[in-house]
């Protein structure tokens, strides 16, 4: 979150960076992990911090567009995760109300959580599957001790982006 606003996904001269790399290497960037909504998640701040990091949001929303990248990643884990009723309630609210620019512009947010499966599957309910997530993330859940097949039997038409990680098991 420090220096977000130098970011190259922010910035007009990164993101003709990040376009020429990608023309030049053939490698597209489709998602983006906001590791920024961890450090200072919108969902927690108070009354008045809630709008302005909420801006940082949209930035990353706009840049994203700009740069046909479709999947933007919450983190709901670690210092990103919800803590209380009203950190969902909140959370839930301010991006089902935010869902028509998602669908107008072919943004998908995915959420990355430490939810059991059974609490995974009833959170990504509640969103519209046209604009809403899982980014399942491997070592997330193999550190929790989750099973696989139990996730994707209950969720994983949900999954649209995989993060294959290194956190260790135990």
């Amino acid at each position: 979150d420090n220096d977000l606003e130098k970011n190259p996904l922010l910035t007009t001269a990164g993101q003709s960076d990040i376009r020429k790399l990608s023309q030049n290497s053939g490698v597209l960037v489709k998602s983006v992990t906001g590791d920024c909504f961890m450090q200072n998640p919108f969902w927690k701040a108070n009354h008045i911090q809630q709008h302005k990091l909420f801006k940082k949001f949209e930035k990353i929303c706009e840049a994203c567009v700009a740069l046909n990248i479709n999947f933007i990643v919450i983190p709901l884990v670690d210092d990103g995760a919800l803590n209380t009723a009203e950190q969902e309630r909140f959370l839930t609210r301010r991006l089902l109300d935010y869902q028509p620019y998602l669908e107008k512009n072919d943004l998908y947010i995915l959420f990355e959580s430490d939810f059991t499966p059974s609490r995974l599957s009833g959170f990504i309910d509640t969103f519209p599957s046209n604009c809403f997530g899982i980014n399942y993330d491997t070592g997330n859940s193999a550190s929790l001790g989750y099973d696989a097949l139990e996730e994707l039997s209950l969720y994983g038409s949900r999954v649209k982006n995989v993060h294959i990680k290194d956190r260790a098991v135990g």
